[in-house]
């Protein structure tokens, strides 16, 4: 397996980490799993930044492959190709980060409570995605 695919296998882990914990969120019992809440949310705080540092590394692996992929003789045509790959790309990196960013806040909104106990039902709460963001209601 190239390194790319293994750093493309790890950014997929934690977003199927984060539709974990959504399902779970969703739908865990608060009588029996309550405490389960805290241990979520100490191993979705650094998600994001593992996320974004895995990001950047197949990023830079990317550019490495286009750079090499270019050369002084290639012909309008090959130019046009690969710009038009790497826009494509781009457009869906870009959606991919936002689904991403959207989900890691919802969980954060659910999760991180007033008190910051992880205790209660936060599916009764009405909580903040992130300051200046729509509140979500349950």
């Amino acid at each position: 397996m190239s390194t790319r695919a293994k750093l493309v296998k790890k950014r997929d882990l934690i977003i199927a980490h984060l539709t974990q914990t959504k399902s779970f969120l969703k739908g865990y019992d608060v009588a029996t799993q309550r405490h389960l809440v805290s241990v979520r949310m100490e191993k979705l705080e650094g998600k994001w930044e593992e996320f974004e540092a895995l990001q950047l590394e197949i990023e830079e692996l990317e550019d490495k492959d286009y750079k090499a992929g270019v050369t002084a003789d290639a012909s309008k045509e090959e130019v046009e190709k690969r710009v038009k790959q790497l826009e494509e790309k781009e457009q869906q990196r870009e959606d991919m980060m936002r689904r991403l960013e959207e989900l890691y806040y919802e969980l954060l909104s659910w999760i991180k409570l007033p008190d910051n106990t992880g205790t209660r039902d936060v599916r009764s709460l009405t909580a903040p995605l992130q300051p200046g963001l729509k509140h979500v209601s349950w």
